[in-house]
């Protein structure tokens, strides 16, 4: 079966500054943190979404980031769990991050499901064409 958008039928185009180029952007999968996985790469966003309580079947916001992994360039998410909240924030966007699940402390667990511990490291700089506040770098940025 053939789509069609505005006559075209490939993913080719220009612009004023010529060709364009495509890639295929695909959803972000799930990373499932377990003991001694890591998550490298770079903050592409962060948003809040809603996610059902396993416990109370109810609907509860949470952060979600998502990271383009530093090898793969695939992108990932995970739902912030309140550790990664404390080291983490939307003003993380645009920052690399090393993400370490360093165990599990059954005490500060509930209901028999143990609390995932974290080594969390953010990189100090933005990723070149980043801005200082998490966004990319728009022409209102650059001063002509």
């Amino acid at each position: 079966m053939e789509t069609r958008t505005n006559g075209r039928v490939d993913s080719t185009a220009t612009s004023g500054a010529g060709a364009i180029n495509w890639i295929e952007r695909k959803p972000p999968t799930k990373f499932e943190f377990g003991p001694g996985a890591v998550l490298v790469g770079l903050i592409v966003n962060h948003d809040k979404r809603k996610v059902r309580d396993q416990r109370t079947g109810e609907m509860k916001p949470v952060n979600r980031y998502t990271v383009e992994d530093a090898e793969t360039k695939e992108r990932v998410f995970f739902h912030a769990t309140v550790q990664l909240d404390d080291a983490l924030g939307p003003a993380d966007v645009g920052r690399f991050v090393s993400i370490t699940c360093t165990g599990e402390d059954k005490e500060a667990g509930r209901n028999g499901n143990a609390m995932k511990t974290f080594k969390v490291m953010v990189s100090q700089q933005y990723a070149p064409g980043w801005a200082n506040d998490g966004t990319p770098i728009g022409d209102d940025d650059i001063g002509f």
